[in-house]
C-alpha cells in the first residue's frame, strides 16, 4: 500500500507516516517514519537468542508470509546469520489467507529448528503456533510486533505463548514508570481518556502522533504551513526523543536519517496490563550499527 502511495505523494507534495516499519521508508522523501525497522529488529532479535538466550550454536530458522512484509523480516534474518556467521537451517513461506500450517511445521521439526524466527501477522501467529503446540514442536518462536496481539493470551495458547514465544520491537512496556513518555501518557489518559485499556497499537498510534506534533511544529517554527512548507519541515527536523516509548529517531534529509537501532525483546504475560513484559530492554548488537538503507522497491 504505501509504495503504491508513494508517487502520489511526491506529485502532490503530501507527507504521510506509514504504520508499517520497513527500511525502505526511511530513505523516501515524502515519508516521517518512526520506530525501529523490521529488519533491524528482526536482526536484533535473533542475535540477542543468539548472544545472550542460549541459542549459540542452535539451529536458526525462518518463516515468513509471502508479502514485503515478510521479504522485509527476512532480509533482517538473512543479515543477522552472514554477521553472526552461521545459516538459516530452513526458511518457510506461507500465504496470509492459508489455513493449515501442518507441512510448514513439519518441515520446521524436520529440520532441527531450535529457534524460529517468524513473520507474520495475529491471525497468522494463532495458527501456526497452535499447530506447532499440537504437533509438540515447542522452539524458541521470535516474533515482530504486528505478529502479536493481546487477545492471544485469551487463547488456550497462553502458556505455550508465555514459555516459547518473543517479540523483538523498540517500543515500551505500558505503565513502565521508568519511561517519560509513558508517566505523560498515563497522566494524560487518566485526565482525558480514562477507560482506555492498555494496547500495543494505541501505544504505536500515540508515538506516531508525537512525530507528526513534532513535525508541524517545525512548519510553524519555519512559517510556512503549506504542502511545499510541511516537506521542508520535514527534510529539517533534528533529532527527535520519542521520550522512552521509541528509540531516539535521527530525521532531517533523508539521505542523512537515522533510526533507533535498538530492540526491546518481550514475552507474552498475562500478568501485564499489555500482555507483554521485556526480557531484555534497548539492546542492540554492534552489527547492527553496519545496516544500510536503501530506496529500492520490491
Amino acid at each position: 500500500h504505501v509504495n503504491t502511495l508513494l508517487p502520489l505523494l511526491s506529485e502532490d507534495s503530501v507527507v504521510v507516516t506509514p504504520a508499517t516499519f520497513d527500511s525502505e521508508w526511511v530513505r523516501e522523501p515524502f515519508l516521517l517514519p518512526y520506530g525501529s525497522t523490521y529488519q533491524l529488529n528482526a536482526y536484533n532479535g535473533i542475535a540477542y537468542y543468539v548472544e545472550e538466550g542460549g541459542g549459540k550454536g542452535k539451529n536458526v530458522c525462518a518463516m515468513a508470509l509471502a508479502t514485503g512484509y515478510g521479504d522485509a523480516g527476512l532480509e533482517g534474518a538473512t543479515m543477522a546469520a552472514e554477521k553472526l556467521g552461521f545459516q538459516l537451517a530452513a526458511t518457510v513461506r506461507y500465504k496470509q489467507d492459508d489455513q493449515d500450517y501442518v507441512a510448514p511445521i513439519t518441515q520446521l521439526r524436520n529440520a532441527k529448528c531450535d529457534a524460529v524466527f517468524l513473520v507474520s501477522l495475529p491471525s497468522n501467529t494463532g495458527r501456526i503456533l497452535g499447530t506447532a503446540a499440537q504437533a509438540r514442536f515447542a522452539p524458541r518462536w521470535i516474533s515482530l510486533s504486528p505478529g502479536w496481539h493481546g487477545a492471544l493470551l485469551q487463547s488456550p495458547l497462553k502458556d505455550y505463548l508465555a514459555a516459547r514465544l518473543w517479540i523483538a520491537f523498540d517500543g515500551a512496556e505500558w505503565g513502565d514508570t521508568t519511561v517519560a513518555g509513558m508517566r505523560t501518557l498515563m497522566s494524560d489518559l487518566a485526565q482525558y481518556r480514562p477507560d482506555q485499556k492498555p494496547d500495543l497499537y494505541f501505544l504505536a498510534g500515540h508515538a506516531m502522533g508525537l512525530g507528526a506534533e513534532a513535525l508541524l511544529t517545525k512548519a510553524v517554527e519555519l512559517g510556512d504551513l503549506s504542502r511545499g512548507g510541511i516537506v521542508r519541515a520535514n527534510h529539517a527536523l533534528g533529532t527527535f526523543d520519542y521520550r522512552g516509548l521509541l528509540g531516539t529517531y535521527t530525521y532531517g534529509a533523508p539521505e542523512t536519517r537515522e533510526p533507533p537501532r535498538i530492540a526491546n525483546i518481550f514475552r507474552p504475560d498475562p500478568a501485564n496490563p499489555m500482555g507483554l513484559t521485556a526480557v531484555r530492554k534497548g539492546y542492540s548488537h554492534p552489527g547492527a550499527a553496519e545496516v544500510t538503507f536503501t530506496r529500492t522497491q520490491r
